[in-house]
């Protein structure tokens, strides 16, 4: 195994740990899924049970908001690009359990924004564009999941 591959192979069990490896998993093999489609849907599998380790207990839930609403658009925007490998619903459940709890959370339903930092700060525009892109996520075919960036 050449080097840079075995490396990067190793740094993918060590992010893994930490639920990490779905996003390293979509960017670093995205060629693997066209040539070698058995490899890249293992390694979705494999990036799906480390999500479902991280996220997928009642304690976990609350693990959702250690990252901040950007960090999640591109996590679950990884994590459908893997989904077009064979992935799960587990995908879109995990996303779609994020979005309804930071609405149950952080949702202002007078201003119609999210207010992560409390009532008495600032909006953040990145945060609202997070949870604006993750809803449209939501909505849209997984036919089109393999164009996310």
């Amino acid at each position: 195994m050449p080097t840079l591959r075995r490396n990067v192979l190793a740094w993918i069990l060590v992010v893994a740990t930490v639920g990490l490896t779905v996003g390293v998993v979509a960017v670093v093999t995205p060629a693997q899924a066209a040539t070698s489609p058995a490899t890249y849907a293992k390694r979705a599998a494999t990036s799906e049970a480390a999500l479902q380790r991280w996220f997928g207990t009642d304690a976990g839930q609350s693990r959702y908001f250690t990252q901040d609403p950007p960090f999640h658009a591109i996590f679950f925007a990884n994590l459908l690009q893997l989904g077009t490998a064979g992935g799960s619903a587990r995908y879109v459940d995990a996303m779609a359990t994020y979005e309804r709890q930071a609405r149950q959370r952080y949702y202002d339903a007078s201003t119609g924004l999210f207010r992560f930092g409390g009532q008495n700060t600032p909006v953040k525009l990145l945060e609202q564009a997070a949870m604006v892109r993750i809803q449209a996520m939501l909505a849209w075919s997984p036919e089109k999941w393999h164009l996310l960036t």
